[in-house]
């Protein structure tokens, strides 16, 4: 899935900040408001393009997690 996929996917949760995918097939979306990111985490195991999608929170380094 590619970056422009995600954002397909994403698109009607919210206004995307930022997209990055990494290399291990893992994935930062971040939206302008919270209001976008709880929409997201509704979509958790949805399918897009015959994959299950996983979605969940992400933690700076910093805040120990």
């Amino acid at each position: 899935m590619e970056e422009e996929d995600l954002t397909e996917f994403f698109k009607d949760c919210g206004e995307i900040r930022s997209v990055r995918k990494l290399r291990n097939g893992k994935a930062f979306v971040k939206f302008v408001t919270a209001e976008g990111q709880t929409n997201a985490f509704a979509k958790d195991s949805e399918e897009y393009n015959g994959r299950s999608i996983k979605i969940g929170p992400s933690f700076n380094k910093e805040e120990g997690a």
